[in-house]
């Protein structure tokens, strides 16, 4: 993580770098670069994690560099046969078979109504997360999504349409990848 630069696209995150302000609140749900790139720009950062040797790498850098706005929790997804398909994680399917992220996912329900500026989804059970996000975005916020161009997350994007949501899609290369794809942000 000597980068400090999120795995969205480099025009999402100009983007980004003009729409930030200071006293914003972000909550993501996945970690990473992108936590350390918002801690110096946002007031506070929350974040949930469901890879532990990646959220103890994340967390380690957060301490060993003493920033002191970003939070970390982990939620580590569980066996569920009959889980709801919304808590599953529709790519990476081999990986995490019959198991539940509702726990991450409702991780943000523990926040108050309309308190974050920006949230973030870039982790797994992405449609669960999107459906716990809604409540806690303020009427100004915006939501991102990011590898939006995947038909998995269809849903996600006619869920957003539905509440009057627009979409901004940004396309191309990012960092850490030869590959071009697609983050999106959302405002109402």
């Amino acid at each position: 993580m000597e980068i400090k630069l999120p795995w969205y696209t480099y025009s999402s995150i100009r983007y980004l770098s003009k729409v930030l302000k200071k006293e914003f609140a972000v909550f993501e749900f996945g970690t990473g670069g992108s936590s350390l790139y918002y801690s110096s720009r946002v007031a506070r950062v929350e974040c949930v994690e469901h890879d532990m040797d990646w959220y103890n790498l994340v967390l380690n850098h957060i301490k060993y560099n003493k920033i002191k706005n970003v939070f970390c929790e982990l939620k580590i997804p569980q066996k569920s046969i009959d889980s709801d398909e919304t808590y599953k994680s529709v790519v990476f399917k081999e990986i995490y078979p019959n198991l539940s992220f509702e726990e991450y996912c409702k991780y943000i329900d523990s926040f108050p109504d309309s308190h974050f500026d920006l949230i973030a989804i870039d982790g797994r059970a992405r449609v669960g997360s999107l459906k716990h996000s809604l409540s806690k975005i303020k009427p100004t916020g915006l939501i991102l999504i990011d590898n939006s161009e995947r038909v998995e997350y269809n849903a996600i994007r006619f869920a957003l349409v539905k509440a009057g949501w627009v979409e901004k899609t940004f396309k191309g290369p990012g960092p850490y990848s030869e590959k071009f794809w697609q983050t999106s942000i959302w405002n109402r």
